[in-house]
């Protein structure tokens, strides 16, 4: 049984909101894209991605003024972007607009990645491998929620409610960062450090990077 602080579990049901809100986009999106409402071409879907990465690029810039916000408020304010983002494809009716609201979660997406390892290092008491696996457990719980209330609602209700619905459980969970205390005592900021012995492991993750967008660019 998980024993967690009042802070660290204000975390985890906040990565528990916005991991439902990323299951449902990222489960729904290529059928919602490829429906006759939008009809997205495959060209179209690779422009659309280029758009979508430029937000993790701007993250290298960006990250050292976030530094100067309490790590709770950063992350409240990731959140909401990638939950209005994903909400917002609940009114997607053309390429254009649905590039604009893909930009929009983005930002939150990639500010909110490296966030998260950090929160949860320095809300956990003891035991912080232990308290991040955990964490790590309690968002694939949330996935599977997510995925079982796609497969009984989605033809119910149809992919622009999902996106409304699965942004706005995002929104709550950025307005939930926003009550877990800053700490004093926090960790080490994240900083940039490459070495040698690990660079194997740079270029797979290169290469991972890459076979996303290839393969997500086929799936139109």
């Amino acid at each position: 049984m998980f024993r967690w602080n009042r802070d660290f579990t204000l975390l985890a049901v906040a990565s528990g909101c916005l991991t439902v809100a990323w299951a449902v986009y990222n489960t729904t999106f290529s059928n919602f894209f490829n429906s006759p409402d939008i009809g997205m071409q495959p060209g179209e879907f690779g422009i659309l991605e280029f758009r979508r990465e430029i937000p993790g690029l701007l993250t290298v810039v960006v990250a050292g003024l976030a530094m100067r916000i309490a790590a709770p408020r950063v992350a409240g304010i990731t959140m909401l972007f990638m939950g209005v983002g994903i909400a917002g494809f609940a009114g997607v009716h053309s390429v254009q607009s649905a590039m604009l609201w893909s930009v929009v979660w983005s930002i939150g997406f990639h500010f909110w990645m490296p966030q998260r390892g950090m929160l949860a290092l320095t809300l956990s008491d003891k035991e912080k491998g232990k308290q991040l696996g955990e964490l790590g457990s309690a968002e694939n719980l949330a996935a599977l929620i997510a995925m079982a209330l796609i497969f009984g609602f989605v033809k119910v209700i149809g992919f622009r409610w999902m996106f409304a619905l699965a942004g706005g459980v995002g929104i709550v969970g950025g307005a939930i960062c926003f009550l877990i205390k800053e700490r004093t005592e926090t960790t080490e900021q994240p900083r940039f450090v490459f070495k040698k012995q690990y660079g194997v492991y740079y270029l797979l993750t290169l290469l991972s990077g890459w076979r996303r967008q290839i393969v997500t660019t086929f799936i139109i």
